[in-house]
């Protein structure tokens, strides 16, 4: 803990301490830095299904596979917790990521795919695929509704993608605040941000003790579906 070694983090991890016996607290890392969070979407390839409702039905005729991208992380979960809530008839096929995701989609192996706008939006803008459901409580995109206005707005927080930077446990304080001074400097210039708007990288600081209420909020809610995830990770 001397401020030399920092990491990415995705609050989906606590399904390690689900499937497994783990040898340290993921409760106890220093949160540093929540830099913003993206909302995910459902979307399908053009000409294939041209809603959620369409899609839902189709269902009932046949199994669908649904892209969810590396085994037991942040999209696989997001995906199994709106498999169960949605009752969506979908098989879970998992791949390396979201580029990986896109590709399965595009190729006709998946009928739909979990991702965030700005890993998608150059083919949503050339209409190769179509979204159908956005993972939110309320939807940008005039006639896709939101996870909300299909009835589960329990959904919208707990199934973003949340971008946090985190330190060792027992990270001293005046380390932790140098580190935090850095990522405000940062997140509040104004190239930065003209850079993050332009490839839809929102930005939505929250610093040291806020960022670390809400990782545990996440982690709280997660654990409160262990029986579920065990059911799918196990």
């Amino acid at each position: 803990p001397d401020g030399y070694t920092i990491g990415d983090f995705n609050t989906a991890f606590v399904t390690d301490s689900i499937v497994d016996t783990i040898d340290f607290d993921y409760t106890k890392y220093t949160f540093l830095v929540r830099t913003g969070s993206a909302e995910r979407a459902i979307v399908a390839r053009k000409n294939t299904y041209k809603s959620w409702d369409e899609l839902m039905k189709a269902g009932k005729a046949k199994e669908l596979k649904l892209a969810a991208s590396n085994f037991g992380r942040g999209y696989h979960v997001a995906c199994i917790l709106l498999k169960e809530a949605t009752k969506l008839p979908a098989r879970l096929i998992n791949f390396p990521g979201a580029a990986e995701n896109i590709n399965a989609l595009v190729r006709g192996d998946v009928d739909i795919a979990m991702l965030t706008e700005e890993s998608v939006k150059p083919l949503l803008d050339a209409g190769e695929l179509k979204l159908l459901l956005w993972i939110a409580e309320k939807s940008p995109y005039p006639g896709v509704p939101s996870v909300a206005d299909i009835g589960h707005p329990e959904l919208a927080e707990p199934l973003k993608l949340q971008r946090l930077v985190i330190g060792p446990p027992n990270l001293p304080k005046p380390i932790s605040d140098v580190l935090i001074g850095a990522f405000k400097k940062v997140l509040s210039n104004k190239e930065f941000l003209e850079q993050a708007k332009k490839i839809n990288f929102g930005v939505e600081p929250l610093y040291g003790a806020d960022a670390a209420r809400l990782a545990k909020q996440l982690f709280q809610y997660y654990t409160d579906q262990t029986p579920l995830l065990k059911k799918f990770l196990l």
